[in-house]
């Protein structure tokens, strides 16, 4: 997964330097490029692979596939610093952090990138840990039923 990752980042580097392209595109490339300087690999493979099991078992958490990716493009960009700023509130005299947002199109082109990179493997994550659960589950359930014949 971290030579995926590495695959991606050499990528997002050489379309960060094309002058001429998509923005969108280009755009997504930059936050990729910045992610890389900041994170380890194993955080933002961490991240997508949580977010891919937490929709796995709340699907109706995201009206489509297309917000699951911007989520997933959301949560790996606060990974790192470089969109982060601050300005002074005058009102209570404190600074306050302020997010530079990512346009929904190269929100929606990071995260795609992110779900076709590490998509399949969270979800053979999640199949493992439901059977894992149902595992569990019998068990307690074998357990209950040898406790009640005792009695």
């Amino acid at each position: 997964m971290e030579e995926a990752w590495a695959a991606i980042v050499v990528d997002a580097q050489s379309t960060a330097n094309h002058r001429v392209g998509n923005r969108y595109q280009r755009s997504a490339a930059n936050e990729i490029a910045a992610i890389a300087q900041d994170c380890n690999p194993g955080k933002v493979i961490v991240t997508v692979l949580g977010m891919v099991l937490f929709w796995h078992e709340r699907p109706l958490r995201f009206a489509s596939d297309e917000s699951l990716r911007v989520q997933i493009a959301r949560r790996v960009r606060a990974l790192s610093q470089r969109h982060v700023g601050l300005r002074y509130n005058h009102r209570t005299a404190k600074q306050v952090r302020v997010y530079r947002e990512i346009t929904p199109k190269a929100a929606a082109m990071l995260g795609r990138k992110l779900m076709t990179a590490f998509g399949g493997v969270g979800l053979q994550l999640a199949e493992l840990d439901e059977r894992d659960r149902k595992a569990a589950h019998e068990a307690k359930q074998r357990l209950a039923t040898a406790i009640s014949k005792l009695n």
